[in-house]
């Protein structure tokens, strides 16, 4: 059966293109059928016919194609924000407090000996703190949100346009 529809192609491939040939599986409507069946059920100058016509407009078929490019755009840009400054949320949830190895200060006044925390890069990890820091457990990760302010914000932005796009696709 496949064989044949793909015989049928080869020999006549504009009767797939125009929609004068369906099959089980699919139709491939061309505009002017789509329009000619609205004009024959409505009329010619009914406003179903007449919003069929807008709809396939040249002009509103480039609007929706640089609406898609937006969207597109606003959807990396938002990966791009949210990957370089990710929200609050997930930095106090991943962090690890850091702290100076007060240490030798603490020893000194007791007149003991000074012993540093090493971390071991212990089952093939490396070291949490840089050198000179050690973790600190006992309190959680600080994080402040009006750091990057205006990034959040477009970050907003973005996510409005997508739902702005999406929404007149799912209109039109």
């Amino acid at each position: 059966e496949l064989a044949e529809e793909f015989e049928e192609f080869a020999n006549h491939p504009e009767s797939f293109l125009t929609g004068s040939v369906v099959n089980d599986d699919a139709s491939f409507l061309h505009i002017h059928d789509d329009s000619h069946a609205v004009e024959e059920r409505y009329g010619k100058h009914s406003w179903q016919a007449r919003t069929v016509h807008f709809l396939h407009s040249r002009t509103l078929q480039l609007i929706f194609s640089v609406l898609l490019m937006v969207d597109v755009a606003a959807v990396v840009v938002e990966l791009f924000l949210e990957a370089h400054f990710p929200s609050c949320h997930f930095v106090v949830r991943d962090a690890v407090n850091c702290c100076p190895a007060v240490v030798e200060k603490v020893a000194a006044a007791a007149n003991a000996t000074i012993t540093f925390r090493r971390l071991g890069g212990g089952h093939g990890h490396h070291d949490i703190c840089a050198a000179g820091f050690m973790p600190f457990e006992g309190t959680p990760a600080g994080c402040d949100d009006h750091k990057w302010e205006t990034v959040h914000f477009l970050h907003e932005i973005c996510f409005w346009i997508t739902v702005c796009v999406l929404s007149t696709f799912l209109v039109e």
